[in-house]
């Protein structure tokens, strides 16, 4: 991470983006824009966005980094008044 210890939205921004991309890295631009644009956050040290990238990887770890699945399992009520392509029972 190109980064000072305390950089604006933009340069914080830029220095991730300059990451490979992967979703640790996307959800980290994320926070950020969020913070600028929710919260009205102009400035972010490098430990902060350091520590959001961890947490990421850390949850990636932990529930898998693919946001697609092959199949979603549910219970009779909840696949009520839904349409699938494809139903295994």
């Amino acid at each position: 991470l190109q980064l000072g210890a305390n950089a604006d939205g933009i340069t914080a921004r830029a220095a991730l983006r300059a990451l490979p991309p992967c979703g640790p890295v996307r959800a980290a631009i994320m926070w950020v824009e969020n913070q600028i644009h929710a919260l009205g956050r102009v400035g972010f040290a490098r430990a902060d966005i350091e520590a959001v990238l961890a947490r990421n990887v850390a949850l990636r770890r932990q529930h898998g980094g693919s946001a697609r699945h092959l199949f979603t399992a549910m219970t009779v009520q909840q696949a009520k008044n839904r349409e699938f392509e494809g139903v295994v029972i």
